[in-house]
Order: structure tokens, then C-alpha cells, then sequence
């Protein structure tokens, strides 16, 4: 049987009465309609690849049998994770690398991530992270889209990221065997986000942000800006100090907030 797309759904599923009267919607409503009523979906359209629709954003379902056997993987390690010695830095790092997979096997060990445990994911393997990242206690990442998190990277205590969406009408949400859908996540270079801090599905945050402590980011953040609040709304521009050295963070009376500013300027 060959899989049914918007072209040829007509085919798979005639009008009932040859007078155009009881005829089923058009073909994107009577999908979702479909993905709603056969909870036994995944046995109905086997030919469906739901985890690489799921990589496109489209519509999958999250009860697909080896999404469920991945998601189960993924719990395997990151148990082991949370429960290894803190001080056995070389079995965090093994296990981080068989998490991950290709998201950090361009990354040296000394330029892996430091996550604090515990730490939570869907999959992992849809997380890629530039060296030098840190994560503070708590970090939850709903990654069923790509989520890619710069170099130099900090998380607070207890951030989240969650690409993943359900459906806001209940019919069509139905539990665990609706439609799931998400987007991606880009995080850039030398971000700062705080704890408690929440990033929602397609969010991009530009190089050199800061996201204040429990702000949830409905929408992009501007490279080399402040955004606080919820939801949250850039209220500076960070100007660096082109005449700053590292030696000046270790001066007597210095800002700590301001080691490395030039000032911060309110958006227009």
C-alpha cells in the first residue's frame, strides 16, 4: 500500500455518496482526524517513519514502539549518569559520548560538557554541544527536534528546554496517542541562561545573551543582549570594553557584574 500524502489521500479514502454529501474533510483536517481516532496508528500505517518525522517537525507519534525502546535506552544511561561517582570524571565522560552520539564526537575530553547531575533527556542523541559548555543541577531537555547549544555555554540550576508541542485542542491532543509535533532549539556562542529558566519549541538565542533567572523565552533573544521576565523581553544591549584583559576581573574594587562591559544600553 503506498503511503498516503495530500495528493492521493482522495484514493485511499472515497467520498461516501457519488453527490459530494458526507464526503470526509479535506486532507490535512482528516489526517489529524485519523491521528486522533486509531490509537493502534503506528499498526495501521507501518510505513510511517516516526522518528524521522519527528526530526522534521512534522507529526509522529510519541508511542511509536522504537521511540519508546530508544526513550528507554536514553533512561538506562542517563541513570547511570546520575548515579556515578562525581569524581570519576572519565565513566561521566564514556557515558555522555554514548548519550550524545555525534552531537560531541567532535569534541575533545577536556572539551566535553560538565553537566551536574541530575540531569534529564528524550533522546539525547539529538543534542549536538560546542566545547566548553557547562550545566549547573537539574537541566531538562525535551530534545525531539535538533537542539544545538554553542561553545562556552552556561545553564543555571534547574534550566529547561522543550522543543516538543501537543496540539491544543483536546480531541485531537488525545493522551499519549494523539499527534506530537516540535521545533528546534539554537543556543549560540557564550550564552548565559539562569536557573529555572525556561526555552519553548523554535527558540533561537543569539551569541553573547544572557537569560535572567526564571524567565520563560517565548521568542528569540538578539545576539549581545539581557532578556528577563515571562514571558521574556530583551531590556539591554551588552557593549563590551574593547580595552578589557583577563587581568581585570581579578582587580581590587571591581564590578563583578560589569568585568568586561563597556555599558549597557536600553533597546530602542
Amino acid at each position: 500500500m503506498s503511503p498516503i500524502t495530500s495528493d492521493n489521500y482522495k484514493d485511499h479514502h472515497p467520498p461516501r455518496s457519488a453527490t459530494g454529501r458526507n464526503q470526509l474533510p479535506s486532507a490535512p483536517r482528516a489526517l489529524l482526524t485519523q491521528l486522533h481516532h486509531h490509537s493502534t496508528m503506528a499498526d495501521e500505517y507501518p510505513q510511517l517513519n516516526h522518528r524521522a518525522r519527528m526530526l522534521k517537525g512534522q507529526t509522529y507519534r510519541g508511542v511509536d514502539a522504537d521511540l519508546v525502546a530508544e526513550r528507554a535506552q536514553t533512561r538506562t544511561l542517563l541513570h547511570k549518569y546520575n548515579t556515578t561517582d562525581p569524581a570519576d570524571r572519565a565513566t561521566q565522560i564514556a557515558i555522555l559520548r554514548e548519550l550524545f552520539r555525534d552531537g560531541v564526537a567532535h569534541l575533545a575530553d577536556d572539551e566535553m560538557p560538565e553537566i551536574i547531575p541530575p540531569f534529564a533527556c528524550d533522546y539525547g542523541s539529538n543534542i549536538t554541544f560546542g566545547k566548553h559548555c557547562f550545566f549547573n543541577f537539574g537541566a531538562t531537555i525535551l530534545d525531539v527536534c535538533k537542539i544545538h547549544i554553542g561553545e562556552r555555554v552556561l545553564f543555571g540550576p534547574s534550566v529547561s528546554l522543550y522543543a516538543a508541542e501537543h496540539p491544543i485542542s483536546p480531541t485531537a491532543r488525545n493522551g499519549p496517542n494523539g499527534p506530537e509535533y516540535g521545533k528546534p532549539i539554537t543556543i549560540g556562542n557564550d550564552v548565559w541562561i539562569g536557573g529555572g529558566a525556561i526555552l519553548v519549541s523554535g527558540i533561537e538565542v543569539g551569541s553573547g545573551s544572557t537569560v535572567g533567572a526564571g524567565s520563560v523565552v517565548t521568542r528569540n533573544v538578539p545576539s549581545m543582549t539581557v532578556a528577563v521576565g515571562n514571558p521574556a523581553r530583551v531590556v539591554k544591549k551588552i557593549i563590551e570594553d574593547e580595552t578589557y584583559t583577563p587581568d581585570m576581573a581579578w582587580e581590587e574594587g571591581a564590578d563583578p557584574k560589569l568585568v568586561g562591559i563597556a555599558r549597557l544600553e536600553r533597546p530602542e
